[in-house]
């Protein structure tokens, strides 16, 4: 399960750090390890293989996963989370 520091962390980076709600919506939709790359955002690939001590194709299956689930989108500079709670909405409604 997921640390609270980690949901914490995350629910402060969509601008709602006072919520009692959302660090729980983080622990059931992340494994701990996916919120650590998460809170890494943004990064390239490269960027968190390097910070993990991952290879580059078990980075790129991560960020797969959490493009499915709605927890992140790829730029033209790398992945990004969610910039706030309406995006944290969107992105995990579809």
């Amino acid at each position: 399960m997921m640390t609270t520091d980690v949901s914490e962390e995350l629910t402060k980076k969509i601008g709602i750090e006072k919520s009692k709600y959302v660090p729980e919506i983080w622990k059931t939709l992340c494994w701990p390890e996916e919120a650590e790359l998460l809170n890494a955002l943004p990064a390239t690939g490269q960027d968190l293989a390097d910070r993990f001590g991952k290879p580059v194709v078990e980075i790129d299956q991560m960020t797969r996963l959490l493009f499915r689930k709605g927890l992140l989108y790829e730029g033209s500079k790398g992945y990004h989370m969610c910039r706030s709670i309406i995006q944290f909405h969107d992105l995990t409604s579809l």
